[in-house]
């Protein structure tokens, strides 16, 4: 339990750093997707009323030819602010984008926690060889489920809200610590405002934000202990070719 407690925490904090870089990730992706499959619509006009806040006077599309209430803003010298926009990205395109997204940075994701794993496996077998340590080739699924502990009860936590609401802040923090799979979490959500209204489906979808810890935790730690190397696999093939 001694040995295994720190690499669990060592993973949990590796996911939590992990979430930001993969949205981080996942930004960028729509940011390019938007650019390259996407085109600019029109824009909106805002105008500050009395207090100082902005209010929207309209809204242009390219298509509509001259914006003759641009031109009398400007004839009479009322400052305005512009915000443009563009296409919408079509559902296709969504998706295609979310999954590639996801794929990326579950991979990422998975492969860190691997890495992590199989250090602490191969570190294990070495010390066996001598009697230092005792083979455990499950130990990985055991640091790897205690490692998902605190985000299974999170689940359970919104579980419970789906049907006596008590905790309303579940349903944001939930996301914020999924968030290398926040396409899939936003599907599981779909058109849900607050955790009552979340489906059945949506909840059962939310389950599979559970597996990648304990199974990259198990995978690494039992390629370690067996003295396993994926990159070295990869390697030889490759130098075969």
């Amino acid at each position: 339990m001694k040995e295994k407690m720190p690499l669990a925490i060592k993973c949990v904090i590796s996911v939590l750093i992990l979430d930001f870089l993969c949205f981080f990730i996942h930004a960028s992706f729509n940011v390019i997707a938007t650019g390259v499959a996407t085109e600019p619509e029109g824009y909106d006009i805002y105008v500050d009323d009395a207090e100082g806040n902005p209010v929207k006077q309209y809204r242009y599309y390219y298509t509509e030819g001259d914006d003759l209430k641009l031109a009398e803003l400007e004839k009479n010298g009322t400052e305005y602010s512009r915000v443009d926009f563009r296409t919408p990205l079509g559902k296709g395109a969504t998706v295609f984008i979310d999954t590639l997204t996801m794929v990326f940075t579950g991979s990422i994701f998975c492969a860190f926690i691997y890495s992590t794993l199989w250090k602490a496996g191969d570190s294990d077998n070495s010390k066996s060889v001598y009697g230092k340590a005792e083979r455990d080739k499950l130990k990985g699924l055991k640091i790897g489920l205690m490692a998902v502990t605190p985000f299974a009860l999170l689940y359970l936590l919104l579980l419970v809200n789906k049907f006596v609401s008590f905790t309303p802040w579940i349903y944001g923090v939930f996301k914020v610590v999924n968030l290398y799979m926040y396409p899939l979490v936003n599907w599981a959500y779909g058109a849900a405002a607050n955790v009552s209204q979340l489906s059945v489906g949506g909840l059962l979808i939310l389950l599979l934000t559970l597996v990648p810890v304990p199974l990259a935790a198990a995978a690494g730690y039992y390629c370690g202990n067996s003295e396993i190397s994926l990159k070295n696999k990869l390697l030889y093939v490759k130098e075969k070719e």
